[in-house]
């Protein structure tokens, strides 16, 4: 948004923008938002929530992406969308930045188990669930793992988390500090 005269003019929203979107309206079809611009936009349930086990509230605010324009020009949305490209935007930074993210195990699969963030999936293998190989990696399902991205690819939408390097490095740091924590003691008792 820019300011013109010292009021706030709003930009105008474009294909592919994620876009804040006040709930005015639900019906059987979906949801009627306003995006803040003199313009409404539409979301279809299965855009929304695709198993619909959950209705918003009338001013509720939310991200959505826009997808598109119906015949009448309104604005057609996606929550869904939105949140799958906010988490995507989530991965990257902790792969740049080297920090940790936190995911939720949600299935076995060949090699390892399968990871979610929102709608998007990501594979930690068996050998990087813990620092020696889980035997039973029933037991993580449905646990949040704190986690360090270790592949990221954008076009196969790829994405290949540890869990064991965040291990090692906290262990690490713990020996480290015990080593100091040694060495002080050692000196003041030479003192």
């Amino acid at each position: 948004a820019q300011m013109i005269h010292g009021y706030e003019v709003p930009r105008a929203v474009k294909l592919g923008d994620v876009v804040e979107a006040k709930v005015v309206q639900t019906d059987k079809e979906g949801i009627l938002v306003d995006v803040g611009t003199k313009s409404e936009g539409f979301m279809p349930w299965e855009e929304f929530d695709p198993g619909r086990k959950k209705t918003p509230p009338i001013g509720e605010i939310m991200q959505v992406y826009v997808s598109g324009k119906d015949e009448t020009g309104r604005l057609l949305l996606s929550k869904k969308e939105a949140d799958s490209r906010l988490n995507w935007v989530k991965f990257e930074e902790a792969f740049r930045d080297g920090k940790p993210i936190v995911v939720k195990v949600v299935k076995i699969v060949k090699g390892g188990v399968l990871a979610s963030l929102g709608s998007l999936k990501a594979f930690i293998p068996a050998s990087h669930v813990s620092l020696k190989r889980a035997n039973n990696l029933q037991e993580f399902v449905g646990k949040n793992l704190t986690v360090m991205v270790i592949q990221l690819e954008k076009e196969s939408k790829n994405i290949v988390l540890s869990r064991k390097f965040l291990l090692l490095e906290e262990r690490e740091k713990r020996n480290e500090e015990e080593e100091r924590t040694k060495k002080r003691k050692s000196e003041h008792k030479e003192n």
